[in-house]
């Protein structure tokens, strides 16, 4: 959700794309995904702002909220918002872990970074490709399902279901361009805070579908903490991105985060 998250919408599916994961590039390739992460936090902060303004124009009283269920495939609610410990209760050991930048984002609308410890870490899963999640402050506060075990043409609704997802609003679609294939046509469905609706233990969260091809095994699933901060996170507020933050180890790439928008009513 920082710099090294906006690297990777630069190349948003370079983990679907290939068939083998990538080795790090050069230091050329470095300098352009940096480029093109300040865009695309640019774009995502441009997009809050409008969603915010959108939502505005909403019915206050529609209380209408997502639906988080159980389900076979994997099973959210034991995740969301979990500790380490208890989300590995259903996701096993870690494949991959790293401390990253010592500092965590959210677009309320503004981009806003503020202090918070923030450890990462991939796992292998026996009904999907792979699942992602960052912990923010010690909780499950991004999850990313990789590689769907969908059949047939592919369709967001479908995508959401095998998670336990229903969400009540439409969501904005686009077609980005695919840095490293350009033959490939990428779809994005996305749902910020306000059509999203999804409230997990008084946290807001925006989701986003996206698939490269319609292949369900280049599917993905994003689910990512966007609530307003806290009276607590806003005395951690940082004015320059990695202001006072240590040294942290080497973290595996990453699927960017979704494009955020503002926060439900209500």
């Amino acid at each position: 959700m920082h710099r090294l998250h906006a690297c990777v919408f630069a190349s948003l599916f370079l983990t679907l794309a290939c068939s083998q994961p990538s080795a790090g590039g050069a230091s050329g390739d470095t300098k352009a995904e940096a480029g093109e992460a300040d865009k695309a936090e640019a774009g995502e902060e441009a997009e809050a702002k409008a969603d915010k303004a959108e939502a505005g124009k909403g019915n206050e009283a529609d209380d209408e909220r997502a639906q988080l269920l159980s389900n076979e495939v994997l099973d959210l609610t034991k995740i969301l918002r979990k500790s380490p410990e208890e989300a590995e209760k259903v996701l096993g050991t870690p494949k991959e872990q790293a401390q990253r930048e010592r500092s965590c984002v959210r677009f309320v609308p503004e981009r806003t970074f503020f202090k918070c410890n923030h450890d990462t870490r991939m796992y292998d899963h026996d009904k999907v490709s792979s699942v992602r999640v960052e912990y923010h402050d010690g909780f499950a506060s991004v999850v990313e399902i990789i590689g769907l075990p969908g059949s047939g043409g592919f369709s967001y609704d479908a995508a959401l279901s095998l998670v336990g997802l229903v969400l009540p609003r439409e969501p904005k679609h686009e077609n980005p361009p695919a840095t490293n294939d350009p033959d490939a046509v990428i779809d994005v469905w996305a749902w910020g805070n306000s059509s999203a609706r999804l409230v997990v233990d008084g946290h807001q969260f925006r989701v986003r579908v996206s698939v490269v091809n319609g292949e369900w095994f280049r599917a993905k699933v994003e689910v990512i903490d966007n609530s307003p901060l806290s009276e607590d996170e806003k005395s951690r507020i940082m004015t320059a991105k990695g202001e006072g933050e240590g040294a942290s180890s080497e973290a595996p790439g990453t699927p960017a985060a979704p494009s955020p928008e503002a926060a439900p009513a209500g």
